[in-house]
C-alpha cells in the first residue's frame, strides 16, 4: 500500500510516500518524505518553474513493484506558476546619419514581456556622448548635464511599452561608424536588470550614428552679355544659376526663385526640366527651379540655363534677382557671395545708311571702276549710353570691298563690326 501526506513542520511543501516492504515475511510500512524546497523565482522567460524530487532504495532493499531493471525508486513534481515582469530596451535614432547643426533625436521603447505588470518604478538611463546637446525633454524624463534619466511609474502591464523620444543637436562632425550612444533600463520588479552580474543584454540598447558636416551652397548668376552691359530690344540674354555643395551632400531640396523684370519675355523652349514658371506678359515672370535633396560635394557646380529676350520698345534696366531657399529647420541657405543680381541697360539704336562719295562722272550712277564711300549712321536716342553693339554690312554683288573705318573686319562681301560705342542721346558713324 502506499499513502500521501503533507509534512509536519514544513509549511504544507513537503512530500511523503508510503512503501510497503517485506522482511523475514513480515510487511512493514516505510514512510518516505521529501522535504520542502523554498526558492525565489527569477525574472526570466519561462511562465512557470517545475522541481523534481527522486527516492531512490538502495540495491540490497526490494519493494512490491520494482520498475526497470529492478530499480526502487519514486518520483514527484511540483509545478508553480512564475509571475514575474521582464523588461527590454530598444533604442532607435531618427535618420541613419546625423548632421551638424541640424535637430534629431533617439527613441527609447521600454515593453514589459514578462507574467505580471511592473510592481516598482523602472529607470532609463541614456547616457547621451559628447559632440550631441540634449534638447528639452519629454514629460518623464530629465537632463543633467550628457545624463538623461526617464521614469516610468509602476503598473506597466503585460505587453505594454512606453516610448521616450530624446531630441539631440549634433554640434560635431564625426566620420564612421560614428558616435555610440547606450541606454539601460533598470527596476520595475525585472531583478534580472536591476542586480543582473552582468544584466541580460535585453535590459541595454546601443545605437550608433555617424555625424556629417552640415552641407554649405553657394548660389551664383550669371549672364550673357555680362551684368552691366547694354542690351536692345529684341536681343535675346542667356541666364545661368549654379549651386555649388560643400561639406556634406544636401539633406533637403533647395528651391531657386528667380524672378526677371516685365521688360523681359522667357524664350520658349529654353527652360530646363527642372524650373517652371508663371507670370510674364506685361508682368514679371518668376522662375522656379531646384535642386532635389542628395546633391553630392562636387567641385563642378549644379546648373540651370534659360533665355530672355528684351521686349520691343522696352525701357528701363532688364533687372534679374534669384534668391534661394531651404525648408525650415533643415539644411541653410544658399549664400550669395558670387552675386545673385544682373542688371542689363536697355538702349535705342536706329540705323541709316547712305552714300556719301563716288568717283564716277554721273552721279547715282555706279560706274565701273569708280570708288564709292557709304557712311552707316547708328543713332541713339535714349538716356543710355549703348556699349558692345555689334554691326555686319552686306556688298551687293559685283562690289569689290576697299577699306572700312572703325576697325571693321572684311570677309567676302561681308564687313563686320565689333564693341562700337554709341554714346547716349548720342551718334556713330562707321
Amino acid at each position: 500500500m502506499s499513502a500521501r501526506a503533507n509534512v509536519a513542520g514544513h509549511g504544507g511543501g513537503g512530500l511523503c510516500r508510503g512503501i510497503t516492504m517485506s522482511f523475514f515475511r513480515r510487511a512493514c510500512m516505510w514512510l518516505v518524505c521529501l522535504g520542502a524546497l523554498h526558492a525565489a523565482p527569477q525574472a526570466f522567460a519561462q511562465t512557470s518553474v517545475t522541481n523534481t524530487a527522486a527516492v531512490r532504495l538502495p540495491s540490497t532493499l526490494t519493494c512490491a513493484t520494482p520498475g526497470p531493471g529492478g530499480v526502487c525508486q519514486w518520483t514527484d513534481a511540483e509545478t508553480t506558476v512564475v509571475t514575474a515582469p521582464l523588461l527590454t530596451i530598444v533604442k532607435t535614432a531618427s535618420a541613419s546619419t546625423f548632421v551638424v547643426g541640424q535637430g534629431a533625436s533617439y527613441t527609447l521603447t521600454v515593453a514589459n514581456g514578462g507574467t505580471s505588470a511592473t510592481t516598482a518604478v523602472a529607470t532609463v538611463t541614456d547616457n547621451i556622448p559628447t559632440g550631441l546637446t540634449p534638447g528639452a525633454m519629454p514629460a518623464g524624463c530629465s537632463a543633467s548635464g550628457q545624463v538623461v534619466t526617464c521614469t516610468i511609474p509602476a503598473g506597466l502591464a503585460i505587453g505594454a511599452s512606453v516610448n521616450f523620444v530624446i531630441p539631440v543637436t549634433p554640434t560635431v562632425a564625426v566620420p564612421a561608424p560614428g558616435l555610440p550612444n547606450t541606454a539601460t533600463v533598470s527596476g520595475g520588479g525585472d531583478t534580472a536588470c536591476t542586480s543582473g552580474s552582468p544584466a541580460p543584454a535585453r535590459c541595454t540598447s546601443t545605437v550608433t550614428t555617424p555625424v556629417l558636416e552640415a552641407p554649405t551652397t553657394a548660389l551664383s548668376k550669371t549672364s550673357n552679355p555680362a551684368t552691366g552691359a547694354t542690351v536692345l530690344p529684341g536681343q535675346t540674354i542667356a541666364y545661368t544659376l549654379s549651386v555649388l555643395v560643400g561639406g556634406s551632400a544636401t539633406t533637403q531640396a533647395i528651391t531657386l526663385t528667380d524672378t526677371i523684370s516685365a521688360n523681359q519675355t522667357l524664350v520658349a523652349g529654353s527652360l530646363p526640366a527642372s524650373c517652371s514658371s508663371a507670370g510674364g506678359a506685361g508682368s514679371p515672370t518668376v522662375v522656379t527651379c531646384t535642386l532635389a535633396a542628395g546633391a553630392a560635394v562636387s567641385a563642378t557646380a549644379y546648373t540651370f540655363g534659360y533665355s530672355v529676350t528684351v521686349n520691343a520698345n522696352a525701357t528701363g534696366p532688364a533687372s534679374n534677382v534669384v534668391v534661394g531657399s531651404t525648408p525650415p529647420g533643415g539644411d541653410p541657405d544658399p549664400t550669395c557671395a558670387a552675386g545673385c543680381a544682373t542688371t542689363h541697360p536697355i538702349g535705342a539704336v536706329a540705323l541709316t545708311k547712305a552714300l556719301t562719295t563716288e568717283s564716277g562722272a554721273v552721279a547715282g550712277v555706279a560706274e565701273a571702276g569708280e570708288t564709292l564711300t557709304y557712311t552707316i549712321t547708328i543713332s541713339n536716342p535714349s538716356a543710355v549710353a549703348v556699349a558692345g553693339y555689334a554691326l555686319t554690312d552686306t556688298l551687293s554683288a559685283g562690289l569689290t570691298y576697299v577699306s572700312a573705318s572703325n576697325a571693321g573686319v572684311n570677309a567676302g562681301l561681308n564687313t563686320t563690326w565689333t564693341a562700337l560705342s554709341v554714346p547716349a542721346n548720342g551718334s556713330l558713324a562707321v
